[in-house]
């Protein structure tokens, strides 16, 4: 079964001009599930929607909720 997926834009919390995508995961139901890499793997995604990549803060440039099916 394939979920719908978006491409969400992170910017680094240190140099915003460095941006980077990761995928946003929904069930069928269009709720959000997780975020991934390019690769598949699982990306923590903390309540005020940063992550952590390579131990560098990166902030969503957008919310979460507006990707909703």
């Amino acid at each position: 079964m394939i979920f719908p997926q978006v491409l969400l834009t992170f910017y680094k919390e240190s140099n915003p001009s460095s941006q980077r995508c990761a995928w946003a995961n929904y069930n069928e139901a269009g709720f959000f599930v997780n975020m991934t890499n390019y690769y598949g793997e699982a990306l923590d995604l903390s309540k005020d929607h940063k992550i952590s990549i390579d131990n560098e803060v990166w902030v969503l440039k957008d919310h979460l909720n507006r990707f909703y099916y």
